[in-house]
């Protein structure tokens, strides 16, 4: 494995092999790292694969964007890349990076081969509003009686732990992600779909699976018994297998 630097030093990527077979985009507040072990499975009946596993912008050693964005910018980043790798890719994407692989399955149907979706909130299930006591603090904040140190914190309290841990920038980026509809864009995927989902997944649920699965034109759903959210670092053995299946019949 080498880190290498992509895109003008706006994308850092573990690479390993010569020429990609697969491509790894990692979750929110996540690394590259979660796709060593995928990359390090190597014995007699399953040899390594080669690919890449990319740090996403604000995320492990790549550096942010300098500006809010969503994850069609992130997916334009990371499909420059993919365009110049000669032959089609395995294209995995876990969480917020299944978030970013369906844009690039759009974007460059050519260069993705089979597209690998793992805990990806794809759907939205339900959208709870906002305490009643958190949108009159926020009234309150955008008529100043508030200020911005408070709000600021205000914010930490009610928001999720991934809001609470990102930074301001982030946090733009992180809110504009969770509003995003990618079921137009989920319809026009061409090419074959795998959602591999951990059975005890409590941070995106079996039913986003389910329900996400009735908009692909070729999809297959594969549970992984014992599993949570975490599957790249939990069970490397089943994505690898879903990776060679996908890679040698598509």
């Amino acid at each position: 494995m080498a880190v290498q630097v992509f895109a003008d030093g706006a994308l850092f990527g573990e690479v390993y092999g010569e020429t990609p077979q697969v491509i790894a985009l990692h979750g929110w507040a996540r690394s590259s790292r979660d796709f060593g072990k995928l990359f390090s499975i190597a014995d007699e009946n399953r040899p390594a694969l080669s690919g890449i596993a990319f740090d996403l912008p604000g995320f492990g050693n790549s550096p942010p964007f300098d500006h809010n964005v969503g994850s069609a910018e992130y997916a334009e980043l990371v499909a420059s890349v993919i365009s110049s790798i000669e032959k089609p890719i395995v294209l995995v994407g876990h969480s917020f990076g299944g978030r970013v692989a369906i844009h690039i399955a759009a974007i460059v149907p050519d260069k993705v081969k089979a597209l690998v979706l793992t805990g990806v909130p794809l759907i939205k299930l339900s959208n709870p509003k906002p305490k009643l006591s958190y949108k009159i603090l926020r009234k309150m904040h955008h008529y100043k009686l508030i200020g911005d140190n408070t709000m600021e914190k205000i914010r930490r309290q009610f928001g999720s732990s991934d809001y609470a841990a990102a930074s301001p920038a982030m946090r733009q980026v992180l809110s504009r992600v969770n509003s995003e509809d990618y079921r137009p864009t989920m319809t026009k995927i061409g090419c074959q779909v795998e959602l591999l989902w951990g059975e005890n997944d409590m941070t995106v649920s079996l039913a986003v699976a389910h329900e996400a699965s009735t908009y692909f034109k070729s999809v297959n759903l594969t549970i992984c018994r014992g599993i949570s959210h975490l599957l790249p670092t939990e069970d490397p053995v089943s994505l690898y297998d879903t990776c060679v299946r996908v890679g040698s019949t598509v």
